[in-house]
């Protein structure tokens, strides 16, 4: 029997922050799903989605809700 080994290099230190986040432009929801090409809100159906980091999301959010997410 074959033997193999597997070699996994893991990133310590994953900058995140730095990760696009996809949000629904109306209600600003982060539950983006998509079904064949096509990206919609899970909260509330919209199909205006944009992207931005997460810093300015959380000012958007805040801005929009009166409070932290």
């Amino acid at each position: 029997m074959p033997s193999y080994e597997l070699k996994v290099e893991l990133n310590s230190n994953p900058d995140y922050d730095n990760e696009p986040v996809y949000y629904c432009r109306r209600c600003l929801s982060l539950a983006i799903k998509t079904i064949g090409q096509y990206d919609y809100c899970d909260t509330c159906s919209c199909t205006d989605i944009g992207t931005t980091d997460i810093y300015t999301w959380q000012e958007m959010y805040k801005e929009k809700y009166g409070k932290e997410f």
